[in-house]
C-alpha cells in the first residue's frame, strides 16, 4: 500500500505502522490445554474464522502428511461440516481468554494459511507463545516473519510445515514477537509525525 499511495500522492514521506498486539497473556509459562496434552506430538496449531478466504482448506490439503496432529482453534459456518469431514483433525472451537492462551501454549508450531489477511495477530500471538510460524510468503506474513528465524515462508505450505520443524527458534519467536507490541507501534507513530 505504502508504493500505491506514494504513486497516488506524489509524497514520498508515506509510513507504514504495523498493528499492536496485546502480549501480555501470551507466553510459554502457565496453564496449557488439557485435551491438546493427550494429543500425538507434534502439534500443529491454527487458530482463526474457519473459511475458505482464510485458507483452511489448505491446512486440510496438508494435515495428513504432518507428523503429530493438527489443532484447529477457531468456529464459523461450515464448522460442524468440518469437523465431520476431517475426523483425523482436532477442532477445538472458538475460545477467548485463558482457554486460548493455554491452547498457544500447548502447541508446537503454527499453521498461517491465508493469502489475504494483510496483518495476521494470531502469527504475532503464536511466536509471544513460541511458536515458529509456516506461512506463504505474501502480505502479512512477509512483513511479521523472519524467513528462517521465526518461521518458514514458501509457497507450498506443507514445505513450510517441514521446514519450520528444523528450526530451533523459540526464544527468537518470543523476542521478535516484542516488536509488536502496542507501545512500540505508539512510539512509531509519535516518530513519524
Amino acid at each position: 500500500m505504502i508504493n500505491i499511495i506514494k504513486d497516488m500522492t506524489g509524497n514520498d514521506s508515506v509510513k507504514s505502522i504495523m498493528n499492536g498486539c496485546d502480549l501480555t497473556k501470551f507466553g510459554i509459562h502457565g496453564e496449557t490445554n488439557i485435551e491438546m496434552d493427550k494429543l500425538k506430538k507434534p502439534i500443529w496449531l491454527n487458530v482463526g474464522r474457519l473459511c475458505k478466504s482464510k485458507g483452511i482448506q489448505d491446512i486440510f490439503n496438508i494435515s495428513h502428511r504432518l507428523p503429530g496432529t493438527v489443532v484447529i482453534v477457531g468456529g464459523g459456518k461450515n464448522y460442524l461440516e468440518y469437523k465431520h469431514a476431517y475426523p483425523h483433525i482436532k477442532f477445538l472451537g472458538w475460545k477467548e481468554g485463558n482457554d486460548l492462551y493455554n491452547c498457544y501454549r500447548s502447541a508446537d508450531y503454527f499453521i498461517f494459511p491465508s493469502k489475504t489477511d494483510t496483518f495476521g495477530q494470531v502469527m504475532v500471538e503464536a511466536m509471544a507463545s513460541g511458536l515458529p510460524v509456516a506461512a506463504y510468503p505474501v502480505t502479512g506474513p512477509k512483513d511479521i516473519i523472519i524467513h528462517e528465524e521465526t518461521g518458514y515462508l514458501h509457497e507450498d505450505l506443507d514445505k513450510s510445515c517441514k521446514e519450520i520443524m528444523n528450526l530451533n527458534c523459540r526464544k527468537r519467536c518470543i523476542e521478535h514477537s516484542k516488536n509488536f507490541t502496542w507501545n512500540n507501534m505508539v512510539d512509531e507513530f509519535i516518530k513519524i509525525i
